[in-house]
């Protein structure tokens, strides 16, 4: 799935500093191999692209909804399942799909777990932990999201989020709780490791030869 992240596009350009080297490194043509000066003419233009890597936020306004399951009185623990719909203002434009294991503390007033959002292809992923309080006792929870890890678009992600959440009765019927809250993260972009790997890799490309036929006596 792709998702469609507002914001405004991120251009590169070659800066003086990279440009001095780029000439630099031409004046030294003459005395290096081929694939040497393929090299490092690529990382002389990789450059100028890791020093704009950097994180890219996403903010989503959501209304969610879903079911929660029943607290297991013994162990203290329960669920919830739904989804997460973006709202005005949001960087994303596609639901996400919720999932939340949680403990109850023994007076009922706090919860704390682990949660997982997904895209709907379940390509894409954000998880980490969470914690809850319904402070007034009128079975809102004020809900803390700590956003650990992502992977697809989501990869490597980092946040928090903040949402208020209302339980029904009867729990275990469809559509049960609702949902209202905000989660701001930040997704890494590709690193000045990963840009060397792509010069290599077009060094590589580059010095492939293509292959005749094989003559046999």
């Amino acid at each position: 799935m792709i998702f469609c992240i507002q914001g405004r596009n991120r251009g590169v350009w070659l800066d003086a500093t990279s440009l001095q080297l780029k000439q630099t490194l031409e004046n030294f043509m003459p005395t290096l191999t081929q694939s040497a000066c393929q090299l490092l003419l690529g990382l002389s233009a990789a450059l100028p692209l890791a020093a704009q890597a950097g994180p890219t936020t996403i903010n989503l306004f959501f209304d969610g909804a879903g079911t929660s399951q029943p607290v297991d009185a013994a162990q203290g623990t329960g669920s919830w399942t739904g989804s997460l719909t973006p709202g005005f203002g949001s960087d994303l434009s596609e639901s996400l799909l919720s999932s939340v294991l949680y403990k109850l503390d023994a007076s009922g007033a706090s919860l704390s777990g682990s949660f997982q959002f997904s895209s709907q292809d379940l390509a894409s992923t954000l998880t980490g932990l969470l914690t809850g309080s319904d402070a007034d006792g009128d079975g809102q929870f004020e809900i803390d999201y700590q956003i650990l890890s992502g992977s697809g678009a989501f990869n490597r992600a980092s946040g928090y989020g903040l949402s208020f959440i209302s339980f029904d009765r009867p729990l275990n019927t469809a559509g049960n709780y609702t949902e209202a809250g905000v989660l701001s993260f930040a997704v890494p972009e590709p690193s000045s490791f990963g840009l060397l790997g792509l010069a290599l890799l077009g060094v590589a490309l580059t010095r492939r030869k293509p292959v005749g036929p094989t003559l046999r006596g």
